[in-house]
């Protein structure tokens, strides 16, 4: 893992800057255990807040799947009042479940609805593409209940083959990021057991 002038996170294997609130946001919500500073990716811009991939490098707009991991964490360092999917610069759909996340990250509650379709978020993963990225169901799970996390790794059984494929091996193998798939593991683990 690589850290710039501003002490924020890049992929060892990426070209560019623009996964770095995602993964910031990641580390954040799993423990990483070198603090980052999240409010770097909150500026204000042209009247109104916003989120930025990276303040330094601003190709994209912030997307949904960058604002579930910057969200919870977040709220990992107890900085709820920096979520809002107002700051969110693109026009992605934010499903029940997504909607559910961020009023846990606010400090709230998610109404049963955005639990319901979170299990089926999980399912989904599980079932029909259980080596696919698991990052902001990860982030989503984290900040709900353990019983989430419990049943994803009941239902998947490659849960764990799913986060090392991401981050080091398999197609992820250019992130080359293999000490923070191993940290996700243990984590997520320790949740499944608390």
């Amino acid at each position: 893992m690589k850290f710039d002038s501003l002490g924020l996170p890049q992929e060892n294997g990426a070209t560019d800057l623009q996964d770095s609130a995602r993964l910031a946001g990641i580390m954040t919500a799993f423990n990483w255990p070198r603090k980052i500073e999240l409010r770097e990716y909150f500026i204000f811009e042209g009247r109104r807040h916003i989120y930025v991939r990276h303040p330094l490098e601003r190709k994209y707009d912030f997307s949904r799947d960058q604002f579930i991991c910057l969200a919870a964490g977040f709220r990992a360092q107890d900085r709820q009042f920096y979520v809002n999917s107002s700051f969110v610069t693109g026009k992605d759909f934010l499903s029940p479940s997504v909607k559910g996340h961020e009023a846990r990250c606010q400090g709230a509650s998610a109404n049963w609805f955005q639990d319901l379709w979170l299990y089926a978020d999980i399912l989904y993963h599980a079932k029909v593409t259980p080596l696919g990225e698991p990052n902001q169901l990860l982030c989503m799970m984290r900040r709900a209940d353990r019983k989430f996390i419990r049943f994803w790794v009941n239902q998947n059984k490659q849960w764990a083959e799913s986060i090392l494929n991401y981050w080091c091996q398999g197609p992820g193998a250019w992130r080359g990021e293999t000490e923070l798939a191993h940290h996700i593991i243990s984590e997520v683990w320790a949740d499944y057991r608390a």
